[in-house]
C-alpha cells in the first residue's frame, strides 16, 4: 500500500486487500476501483486465433460518507487465467475488486477457438469472441464500467476478435487473418488498484 499528499488531498492506494480505516476528522472520500482483467481464451493445436480477455471494469465514486474510525474493506481482484494450450477452453475472468460494498466487476474472459466456448464472456469489459469458423458475439460490458469485446463477423481467417478495454470497445473481426486490437485503456491508473482520497 502506498500513501501520501498530493494537492492538498491525502491518498492511499492498495494493490492487494486489506482495510481502509477512516482517519479522525474525516467524513467523505472518494474512491477509484480497478478490477483484475481477463484471460485470453485457448488457442493452441488449432489453427484459428483466440478472442482477447476483457479489462477489468472501473468506477470513480466521489463524497462516498463515511464514519470516522470506521474500518472499510477494500480487495483487490487478481487478473483471469488464460484459456490453455487445448483450443477448446475460454480465459477465466478477472476478479471484482471492491471498496466496501462499492464493487467494479472483473473483465470477461477471451472466447476459444470451438464452437462450444467461442463467445466472449461478460464483465467489466467483454471478452472477444474466440474464431470458431462461425460468426460469433464478443462479451458485454456492464453499464459504466468498461465497453464490449469485439465479435466474429466473418467465417474466413484465422485470427480472434479484441477484449474490450477501459476506453473503448474491441476491434471487430471480418475476416482477418491475425488476431484483432483490444480497446485501449482510458487516462486512469493502472489495473489492480484501489485509490482512496479525503480531506483532512
Amino acid at each position: 500500500m502506498a500513501e501520501g499528499e498530493y494537492g492538498g488531498y491525502f491518498y492511499k492506494t492498495y494493490e492487494s486487500s486489506g482495510t481502509f480505516t477512516v482517519p479522525k476528522g474525516v467524513k467523505l472520500v472518494d474512491a477509484l476501483i480497478i478490477a483484475g482483467g481477463a484471460g485470453g481464451g485457448g488457442a493452441g493445436g488449432v489453427s484459428r486465433g483466440a478472442g482477447g480477455g476483457g479489462a477489468g471494469g472501473r468506477k470513480l465514486l466521489t463524497d462516498i460518507a463515511v464514519t470516522p474510525n470506521d474500518n472499510i474493506t477494500v480487495t483487490r481482484g487478481g487478473g483471469g487465467a488464460g484459456g490453455g494450450s487445448g483450443g477448446g477452453s475460454p480465459g477465466a475472468n478477472g476478479g471484482n475488486s471492491a471498496f466496501g460494498a462499492n464493487v467494479a466487476t472483473g473483465g470477461g474472459g477471451g472466447g476459444a477457438c470451438i464452437e462450444a466456448s467461442a463467445i466472449g464472456k461478460n464483465g467489466g469489459s467483454g471478452g472477444g469472441a474466440g474464431n470458431s469458423g462461425n460468426v460469433q458475439s464478443g462479451g458485454s460490458r456492464v453499464a459504466g464500467q468498461g465497453n464490449d469485446g469485439g465479435d466474429m463477423l466473418a467465417t474466413g481467417g484465422s485470427g480472434g476478435a479484441g477484449g474490450g478495454g477501459a476506453g473503448s470497445a474491441g476491434v471487430t473481426n471480418t475476416g482477418q487473418v491475425y488476431g484483432r486490437a483490444g480497446g485501449p485503456a482510458s487516462n486512469v491508473i493502472c489495473s489492480f488498484t484501489i485509490d482512496i482520497l479525503f480531506l483532512l
